[in-house]
Formats: structure tokens, C-alpha cells, sequence
């Protein structure tokens, strides 16, 4: 077997030299294969080397953020609020509504007050209503700062939904960035890839190039004329010896 390689074209040459044509193609098309499996092996090899990294760091960037989301669904399992800004923003209503009440009922005692003969029948159930009002407007106030009975307050369940949040969603961009990064990785790597193309399929030829049996003939005539011309020399040399 002879291989040449021509830096040139890039090309490799191969023949393969058998005692018979087909089994040189075939010897041909085994090296081949077994010369592109090698080439498939080392770029796999190369490529698992380099979207490894990348893809260590996308996994442990999906698991801190799937932590982050578990994280959130145990604080809402936790304090039985699905969401601390609706919460606030419900009580925040109630509590803008019950002052709107409370305002008209204590224009309306005033308005009472002001009569120099106030009917007490209808005064009482306004200032009955008006107590009513400011504690219940005190109990939502209390939800959301004061802390009672073991329940946290919507401050801070306000406060460790965001910081919870917050954290979800920078884990979100960090596996976004990770997700870019082992696309990045997998790009690089496919232009690196290596892979062995065949210009020409091997061919058996036309012609046995070996043995070369007129090469061999004239080359073995050769050998055997000079040792006969030497010998000869050397017969006739002899003879003029003894001869003398």
C-alpha cells in the first residue's frame, strides 16, 4: 500500500496493492471506512470537549432557577397568598372604600350635631356605624404592618415575594444567557468539525500493475547477462594462466 499526500490540493492518495483487483478495491473501501469512523470519533470527541462547559453551566443555571420558582410557590403555600401586590392592593380598596363611607357618615353626625334639637334615635346609628367603620379600617391597616396572632404582615410577605421574585427572574436571564452561550458553543463546535470526503471511489484497473513481468524479465536478463560476462571473464582468465 502507498499513501501520498499532495499539500497543494489537499487531496491524499492511496493505492493498495493485492493479488487481486477486486480484493484491492476492497481492502480500498475498508480503509476508507475505517479511516472516516476515526475522523467521526475524533470530531465527536472535539465537540463533546467543547459544549461540555457550556452545557454544565446551562444545567446548574436551570436548576438554581427551578429552585428560585419552588422557592416562590412555598412562600404562597406558606402565607396563603397567591400575590402580595394584589393582596395589598385589595385591602388598599376596601380600606379607600370604607373611609369614603366614614367621611360621608361623619358629615352627616355633623350635619345632625349642628341641629339645635339633634334627634338621638338617628344619631346613635350613625355613630354606631362610624366605630364600626374606623375599627374595621384599623383591622385592614393592621393586616398590612402589623403582625398578630403569629401571622407575618403583608409587608412582609410583600417583602419576601419581591426579594423571591426578584430572584426568579434573574435566574431566568442567567439561563437565557447560558441557553445563548451553549448555542454558541454548539455553533463553534460544528465549524471546527472534521470529516473525510472521497473524491474518486476506489477502482480496480484495467491492468495488473503488479507483477511487472516485462520490467521483471529484462531486469533478470540483465542480472544474469553480467554474472555470465563475468564469469566468462573470469573462465578466460583462468585459462591464460594456465595456459602460461
Amino acid at each position: 500500500m502507498h499513501i501520498s499526500y499532495d499539500p497543494s490540493e489537499g487531496l491524499i492518495r492511496m493505492e493498495v496493492l493485492a493479488s487481486d483487483p477486486a480484493k484491492a478495491v476492497d481492502f480500498s473501501k475498508a480503509l476508507i471506512s475505517y479511516a472516516e469512523e476515526q475522523v467521526d470519533q475524533l470530531t465527536l470527541r472535539l465537540r463533546a470537549d467543547q459544549m461540555s462547559g457550556a452545557r454544565e453551566s446551562y444545567e446548574a443555571a436551570e436548576t438554581a432557577m427551578l429552585a428560585a420558582q419552588r422557592r416562590v410557590v412555598d412562600l404562597q403555600e406558606k402565607y396563603k397568598v397567591l400575590s402580595s401586590e394584589v393582596e395589598v392592593q385589595l385591602i388598599t380598596a376596601q380600606i379607600t372604600q370604607l373611609e369614603t363611607q366614614l367621611t360621608t357618615d361623619r358629615i352627616s353626625l355633623q350635619q345632625m350635631e349642628s341641629n339645635p334639637t339633634p334627634n338621638r334615635a338617628r344619631m346613635d346609628p350613625v355613630i354606631r356605624r362610624i366605630a364600626a367603620l374606623e375599627s374595621e379600617i384599623a383591622s385592614l391597616r393592621g393586616k398590612l404592618t402589623d403582625q398578630g396572632g403569629g401571622a407575618q404582615s403583608l409587608a412582609v410577605v410583600q417583602s419576601e415575594m419581591l426579594v423571591a421574585q426578584a430572584d426568579v427572574q434573574t435566574r431566568q436571564l442567567l439561563l437565557a444567557q447560558s441557553l445563548q452561550a451553549m448555542e454558541a458553543a454548539r455553533i463553534e463546535a460544528n465549524r471546527q468539525t472534521r470529516y473525510l470526503s472521497v473524491s474518486v471511489n476506489p477502482t480496480p484497473p484495467d491492468e495488473a500493475a503488479y507483477p511487472r513481468a516485462f520490467e521483471n524479465t529484462v531486469v533478470a536478463l540483465l542480472i544474469f547477462g553480467g554474472i555470465y560476462l563475468m564469469i566468462s571473464m573470469t573462465v578466460a582468465v583462468l585459462r591464460e594462466q594456465v595456459s602460461a
